[in-house]
């Protein structure tokens, strides 16, 4: 019987695990949300809906390149650039809300060091 002594692949299938379970819950419950969001840009409610269907259209079209690239390219390479344009994007809209930023640009920094870490 083989004893399995290394627990990273457990704690890797954990935390995805929960992640999928937040975002998924964040997902379903969008329509419960709808109308505060709307409420706090000043739009209808339709436009909130459309612009996140035109989201989730984008996303599921650039899927189809994005697994072709990381076939072609490697993921690392395709991790690394797509980090670049988050911290990129970030600075150049850096004056809207700090705190926010902030935290985004520094959990993309920690994912560029950890990919340039690991392997």
């Amino acid at each position: 019987m083989k004893v399995i002594k290394d627990f990273r692949f457990f704690i890797c299938l954990i935390v995805t695990c929960l992640y999928g379970i937040v975002i998924n819950s964040l997902r379903n419950s969008f329509q419960f949300f709808l109308d505060p969001i709307a409420d706090y840009f000043h739009t209808s409610s339709t436009n909130i809906a459309l612009s996140s269907g035109m989201l989730m259209l984008t996303s599921g079209i650039a899927s189809l390149f994005a697994g072709w690239l990381l076939d072609k390219v490697g993921v690392k390479k395709t991790l690394l650039f797509g980090n670049l344009v988050i911290i990129l994007s970030l600075a150049l809209s850096f004056w809207r809300k700090i705190i926010t930023y902030l935290t985004y640009l520094l959990v993309s920094l920690v994912v560029l060091v950890m990919v340039c870490l690991g392997e």
